[in-house]
């Protein structure tokens, strides 16, 4: 996996094969599967994600730089390949 960061403490999480794709996925998911609502939205303005680029959102954007509860499904599982996940510490 490759990991980027700038200056502000900014992280940028790219895949580089299938493992590194399934531990984003889990991460995500897990990051999410807090009982505690209140705390996936605090989680939701850290964290954005991108899918390949052909996965489209309903409105036919291109699915990129999503919050949390964009990623996921109802079930709570992510619906598409992410490509990167970047966290910023303080908020987006």
């Amino acid at each position: 996996m490759k990991i980027d960061y700038d200056m502000f403490g900014n992280f940028e999480f790219t895949p580089e094969d299938g493992r590194d794709h399934l531990f984003l996925a889990e991460m995500i998911q897990n990051v999410n599967s807090n009982s505690n609502k209140d705390a996936n939205k605090h989680f939701d303005s850290f964290f954005t994600t991108d899918y390949e680029s052909g996965c489209i959102l309903e409105d036919n954007s291109p699915a990129e730089e999503m919050f949390l509860n964009e990623v996921l499904d109802e079930q709570g599982k992510v619906w598409g390949e992410i490509t990167k996940v970047r966290f910023s510490p303080f908020g987006n």
